[in-house]
């Protein structure tokens, strides 16, 4: 017997990325925010990629939704 996988995806939104896809027209920005560095994700990676910034000098911000 297989064992149930509980969770679900958080925002989830295949519609958003259809229309990046598609190359869709969206509205022009109302800011812009330049960073030297972005990490896009929190898993292993994400959080090993943020762990050697830190270690080199790099300051961590948040640009979260």
């Amino acid at each position: 017997m297989k064992k149930k996988i509980e969770g679900s995806f958080v925002n989830d939104s295949f519609q958003m990325g259809h229309l990046l896809r598609d190359r869709a027209a969206f509205p022009a920005a109302k800011r812009v925010e330049k960073f030297p560095v972005v990490i896009v994700g929190g898993g292993i990676a994400g959080l090993s990629a943020a762990w050697r910034l830190r270690k080199r000098g790099f300051t961590d911000s948040s640009c979260s939704k």
